[in-house]
């Protein structure tokens, strides 16, 4: 379970803001700026917690989401690409290449559709107060 400590920016009725730091990994990593883009501000479920604004709690998410979240960002457009590249290998370099490019862009757009239409499914969970 991927384990974080937020600070409570504002509690709204069902739900609680928070906002998030990069850790020491983050910095290291190459592609820190599509998870942690903006100013680091998360919005979740309150459930029965009592949280003030200022204060500190423990979030956490389910490793098999995160894994699955890894997959449908990483290596299925990887997968995707090579498949392309493959079955365009009769043609110039340049268009396989670029076809390539546009199954992956039409494959981000499709994913950016499905989670407005169905919303995010990753739970982020209060553990505790720290």
């Amino acid at each position: 379970m991927f384990k974080e400590v937020v600070e409570v920016i504002e509690v709204l009725d069902k739900k609680v803001k928070v906002r998030f730091e990069k850790n020491k990994a983050c910095v290291c990593c190459n592609v820190s700026q599509i998870c942690n883009r903006g100013d680091g501000i998360l919005i979740i479920p309150k459930r029965a917690w009592d949280l003030k604004s200022g204060g500190r709690i423990e979030i956490s998410i389910d490793e098999r989401k995160m894994f699955l979240a890894n997959l449908l960002l990483f290596l299925l457009p990887m997968v995707i690409f090579i498949t392309t590249l493959i079955l365009t290998k009769g043609s110039q370099e340049f268009f396989s290449f670029l076809y390539g490019f546009l199954a992956i862009f039409i494959y981000y757009v499709l994913v950016k559709i499905i989670l407005k239409k169905y919303g995010n499914k990753f739970d982020v969970k209060i553990l505790k107060k720290v």
